[in-house]
């Protein structure tokens, strides 16, 4: 099971620290690219391969369906502790 073991207000101290360090330069700001669709098949496809992993649906959906169990156990761990440590604001 993967950890995460940041904090908000660490990410918000670096921040800060970074708009002062580029003020006038570059502007600086939190972004986050994944929300829109955890993408739990391309995590499969890019740990075993597309064409391995479009084999495996057919030759073995029971493992596919294990490996994506862990996969979906991962990231709902992982949004519990962005949640439970404010990076939902």
């Amino acid at each position: 099971m993967p950890e995460s073991s940041w904090t908000y207000r660490t990410t918000l101290d670096t921040l800060a620290l970074a708009a002062e360090v580029f003020r006038g330069i570059l502007s600086v700001g939190l972004r986050g690219v994944w929300w829109w669709s955890l993408g739990m098949t391309w995590d499969l496809a890019r740990l075993v391969g597309l064409e391995k992993m479009l084999y495996l649906m057919y030759d073995n959906p029971g493992m596919v369906h294990r490996v994506m169990g862990i996969l979906r156990d991962g990231y709902l761990a992982k949004i519990e502790f962005l949640e439970g440590n404010g990076f939902f604001p």
